[in-house]
């Protein structure tokens, strides 16, 4: 049986527990620290989440700026839960979408 594919899905929020580890750093994210969580889509009925830090160095990817694009329409349209700060949430999507990174993503 086949099944039709759903894209990934991006989103800021804030660690609800310590457990969870950067995908790109491997440091543990403390709870209470931003993130940004990606939900990828296994199969039917099955679902993962990867966690990013907010750390720059970990948001500077232009892969995952072109995907947080792609599936958002733009980067500034990333769904944020609402105990997110306004300013760090800013911080996070300007991170995603600096100069540097969409620049590269562009070529």
């Amino acid at each position: 049986m086949t099944f039709k594919t759903r894209p990934n899905a991006y989103s800021i929020e804030l660690a609800s527990s310590s457990r969870s580890s950067c995908r790109r750093c491997r440091l543990a994210i403390a709870r209470g620290a931003p993130r940004l969580r990606i939900a990828v889509f296994v199969r039917p009925g099955r679902a993962t989440s990867f966690f990013r830090c907010a750390a720059a160095e970990c948001l500077a990817d232009p892969r995952l700026a072109a995907a947080v694009g792609a599936a958002c329409g733009r980067i500034e349209r990333i769904h944020v839960q609402p105990t997110v700060d306004p300013a760090v949430s800013a911080a996070i999507t300007h991170r995603l979408g600096s100069e540097r990174v969409s620049e590269m993503v562009a070529k």
